[in-house]
C-alpha cells in the first residue's frame, strides 16, 4: 500500500484486519497541546500520518486534521458510552458535565497566540532569558495578575495602576532580606 490518505472505511477494513502497516501512536503530551489528546492514538499507515484517530476507549475513528482543532476530540470524549458510568442508567449529560468548576477551560489558540507574543516581546524586549516564563517567580506573578484580571473582569483597571512602581519591589526585597 501506498504512502496515501485512507478514507475512513478502507482505515476500518485494515484495522479489523490487523494488517501489520497500521500504527496506533499515543500523542506526546507539550504544553500547548490539548487535555483531549490523552483520550485517543493518531493512526499510522506505513508510516505515514491518517487524519483520523482512535478512540483510546469505543476504538471509533474520529476525523481530525491539524486545521480542525480538537472539538471534535472533546464532545466524542464526554459523549463516550462506553467510558460513561455504566450505573448512571442514561447517557443524557447533566448540568454538572457544563458548568463543573473542575472541568478544565480549553484556551481559545487566538488568546494562546497572543499570550505567546507578549511572552516573546517580554524576553526580546527587556532582554531576558526565554526560560524566565517557565520559572516560578515569572508564573506566580502571572497568575496573581491573572486572577486579579478575573476578580476585576466588570470594571477597567489599567495595568499600569495595579503594577508596583521599581523602588516600592526594591523596598520589599530590602524587607524580605
Amino acid at each position: 500500500m501506498s504512502n496515501k490518505l485512507l478514507t475512513k472505511k478502507e482505515l476500518q477494513k485494515l484495522i479489523e484486519e490487523n494488517d501489520e502497516s497500521v500504527k496506533f501512536v499515543q500523542k506526546k503530551s507539550k504544553s500547548n497541546s490539548s487535555e483531549w489528546w490523552q483520550f485517543y492514538h493518531t493512526i499510522f499507515v506505513n508510516n505515514y500520518q491518517q487524519e483520523f484517530v482512535s478512540c483510546n476507549t469505543c476504538k471509533a475513528l474520529l476525523f481530525v486534521t491539524s486545521t480542525s482543532g480538537t472539538n471534535t476530540l472533546k464532545f466524542h470524549a464526554n459523549s463516550c458510552a462506553q467510558r460513561k458510568d455504566k450505573s448512571m442508567g442514561s447517557q443524557q449529560q447533566t448540568v454538572h458535565d457544563f458548568y463543573s468548576s473542575s472541568k478544565p477551560t480549553p484556551i481559545p489558540t487566538k488568546l494562546k497566540s497572543r499570550v505567546t507574543q507578549a511572552c516573546t516581546e517580554f524576553c526580546a524586549l527587556d532582554g531576558r532569558a526565554f526560560d524566565v516564563i517557565t520559572d516560578d517567580g515569572f508564573q506566580n506573578l502571572a497568575k496573581v495578575l491573572f486572577n486579579a484580571g478575573r476578580s476585576m473582569y466588570k470594571s477597567s483597571i489599567e495595568i499600569k495602576e495595579l503594577l508596583p512602581h521599581s523602588t516600592t519591589v526594591r523596598k520589599k526585597i530590602i524587607e524580605m532580606n
